[in-house]
C-alpha cells in the first residue's frame, strides 16, 4: 500500500504541466519597453520603411536591358538587415521577390554599402541599412516580348529593428511600368 501511495505522489509531483504561452513581443523586448507589435505600426502610413521603384530607361526595345532601382528610406532610429554578416540564428535580411516580371535578372543585384554595427538586439555584428539605401537589378528583356506596357512588380521582405525590439518579417510591395517599343 505504501508503494502505491508513494507512486501516486511521485506522479503528482513529476507529471508535466502545460507550458504558459508567452506573446512574441514579450520574448523580444525587455519588460520596460514592451509594446505590442500591432501598436508599433498600426497602419501602412506608420511603416518605418518606404520604397520607391524607378526604371531606367522607362522604355526599351525587346531584347534590351533595363535597370530597376529600389530606393529605401527608413524612419529615424530604425534599421533593416542587409547581410551578408548577420547573427546566427538571427534576423531575416532584406530580400526582393518578384510577383510579375516579363524580364529575367541579368547578373547579381547591386546595393549601397551597408553599415556594420554591433547589434544590441542580437548581441552580434550585423550589416544593416540606416537612413537611406538603394538596390539595383539589371533585367534582360526577352527578344520575343511584345511591344506594350508591362508591369514589373514584386515585394521586399525585411525585418526592422530599433535597437531594442525587432518586428516580425514584413513585406512591402512595389510596381513600376515598363514600356517595350
Amino acid at each position: 500500500m505504501r508503494t502505491g501511495i508513494l507512486a501516486l505522489l511521485m506522479c503528482a509531483v513529476l507529471w508535466p504541466r502545460p507550458a504558459t504561452a508567452v506573446p512574441p513581443e514579450e520574448l523580444l523586448a525587455p519588460a520596460t519597453s514592451r509594446q505590442p507589435l500591432a501598436e508599433a505600426f498600426p497602419s501602412p502610413s506608420d511603416e518605418p520603411l518606404r520604397i520607391a521603384a524607378t526604371l531606367h530607361p522607362a522604355q526599351a526595345p525587346a531584347g534590351g536591358q533595363v535597370t530597376l532601382r529600389l530606393a529605401g528610406t527608413l524612419a529615424p532610429g530604425f534599421y533593416v538587415y542587409s547581410g551578408p554578416t548577420l547573427p546566427t540564428p538571427g534576423p531575416a535580411p532584406l530580400r526582393i521577390a518578384w510577383s510579375a516580371s516579363p524580364a529575367a535578372p541579368a547578373g547579381p543585384a547591386r546595393t549601397s554599402p551597408p553599415l556594420r554595427i554591433r547589434d544590441p538586439v542580437y548581441g552580434a555584428d550585423a550589416d544593416v541599412y540606416v537612413d537611406a539605401f538603394w538596390i539595383e537589378q539589371t533585367l534582360a528583356l526577352p527578344a520575343s516580348l511584345a511591344p506594350a506596357t508591362h508591369t514589373l512588380a514584386g515585394h521586399v521582405t525585411y525585418q526592422v529593428c530599433d535597437g531594442q525590439i525587432c518586428s516580425l518579417t514584413r513585406r512591402l510591395p512595389f510596381a513600376v511600368p515598363l514600356t517595350v517599343k
